[in-house]
């Protein structure tokens, strides 16, 4: 059984993303990433979820829930296409 949360599973294709541009600088040459693992974080709540990713310029970062949005196969048949 895959251990998932908010429809994102270990083992899924991510992207990061934020409308607030600029903390999409530095991410933009490491999507897409890995999720490697979750665990609860805390925040305002006390039960946020955080991902480990493994970006693809190999580098590992914990990611808040909010700025991770998980690549569609749709999402790569198009990038390959064009």
């Amino acid at each position: 059984m895959k251990k998932c949360d908010q429809n994102i599973c270990i083992g899924d294709l991510v992207n990061f993303y934020s409308g607030f541009g600029p903390f999409n600088d530095g991410y933009e040459s490491r999507n897409p990433g890995l999720v490697l693992g979750l665990k609860r974080r805390g925040g305002w709540s006390g039960d946020s979820m955080a991902y480990t990713v493994l970006w693809s310029d190999e580098t590992i970062t914990a990611e808040h829930q909010g700025y991770l949005i998980r690549v569609d196969e749709r999402d790569l048949g198009e990038k390959i296409e064009s």
